[in-house]
């Protein structure tokens, strides 16, 4: 097996978790145009140097990073416990949710 063969390889094995449901992916357009409004480039599903995958992330003309956790659910927001796993990747994390997702 080549190098080029072993780092495809590896990098398909890095994504763990499966792709975003369609609520997911409706907020990540809202997302990905919030991202255009201030300025920056996004790219969606981005696989980290640690394994996880951040759902979007920015890059603004600068060299900031902004990553963009999305919480579909009130029981996916609540589950989540590696979103700390993020921060050394990135300048500012948020959380994106729907409208109607509750706030207290």
């Amino acid at each position: 097996m080549t190098k080029a063969d072993e780092a495809a390889q590896q990098d398909t094995t890095l994504v763990t978790e499966p792709p975003l449901s369609p609520v997911a992916r409706e907020i990540l357009r809202g997302v990905q145009r919030v991202l255009k409004a201030h300025g920056f480039e996004s790219l969606a599903e981005v696989v980290l140097a640690n394994g996880r995958r951040a759902d979007a992330m920015g890059l603004g003309s600068k060299g900031d990073i902004w990553i963009v956790e999305i919480k579909s659910s009130i029981a996916d927001f609540r589950a989540d416990s590696k979103w700390p796993e993020y921060r050394d990747y990135c300048d500012r994390l948020f959380f994106a949710v729907a409208p109607d997702f509750p706030n207290e």
